[in-house]
């Protein structure tokens, strides 16, 4: 595998996204913003990384769902935190198994897998088909122009509490947070590595203004790293001139943390 990735911010610590390649894995976590509690988003990724390195390079018979779990059930342990008192993070593993190229996806961090018969985007949905009033709220009004205000800001307060009703529920989502039994409930895919050219994880942050503003993933797959970085780059000067209110992408933040890596298998 060739791994190329870029994130924005760059600086260490100022990000609480992560890239962590392993011996024939790599993972990206987005740690969720505003979900600090004893322990803080930055360090909760960084030990939630560092567990599920740990475990695809030592035991990689082990399945995706169960590596997760097992690394959650790690980290409650070293950072001692619990359900509903821990921070939180999408997490996106892709993993070399020789005969067969595999994907997890928990939350809504996606992977795209191109194939010699077309480009397939690995997601998990569930967190986006939730009926979560206040978020259709803010959504309208930054629609109409109200920009990010403090009602919007009370707004986002009131849908953190609305979605942990659904978090880590059956009928609702699952994200790594307190509780190892997310893991069983990661998206997962297979696909034979014979046919597998490349696959790209990327955090919300740089997908979903890509998708908005057209650029295919597979203009960008096979940038180097500068390249990558000008991108994210182009995304967040966008971001910032052009929709710096988010009426015409809708968001709930002026600009999220966005990373990119491309893994090549040929």
């Amino acid at each position: 595998m060739i791994i190329r990735a870029a994130q924005l911010p760059a600086i260490p610590g100022g990000n609480q996204d992560r890239v962590l390649v392993g011996e024939r894995a790599v993972v990206v976590l987005d740690g969720v913003s505003g979900t600090d509690q004893v322990v803080s988003v930055v360090d909760y990724v960084d030990a939630l990384g560092a567990r599920l390195i740990k475990l695809l390079d030592g035991e990689p018979e082990r399945s995706l769902p169960d590596v997760v779990t097992v690394a959650l059930g790690g980290v409650v342990a070293d950072l001692g935190v619990a359900v509903g008192r821990c921070p939180a993070a999408t997490v996106a593993i892709v993993r070399d198994a020789g005969a067969a190229v595999e994907v997890l996806v928990l939350c809504d961090s996606p992977v795209y897998v191109a194939t010699d018969t077309g480009i397939h985007r690995v997601w998990d949905s569930r967190l986006a088909d939730l009926p979560l009033v206040n978020r259709q709220a803010a959504l309208a009004r930054l629609a109409d122009g109200s920009g990010f205000d403090d009602a919007h800001r009370q707004l986002l307060v009131a849908m953190q509490a609305e979605k942990a009703h659904w978090r880590n529920q059956v009928n609702g989502y699952w994200v790594a947070e307190a509780d190892p039994r997310a893991g069983q409930h990661a998206i997962v895919r297979t696909f034979p590595t014979a046919g597998v050219r490349w696959c790209a994880l990327l955090t919300d942050g740089a997908d979903e203004p890509m998708r908005h503003m057209n650029i295919g993933i597979d203009a960008v797959a096979n940038h180097d790293e500068r390249a990558l970085a000008e991108l994210l780059a182009q995304l967040y000067s966008w971001e910032a001139h052009d929709d710096p209110d988010a009426r015409r992408m809708l968001r709930f933040k002026r600009h999220d943390d966005k990373t990119i890596a491309v893994v090549d298998f040929r």
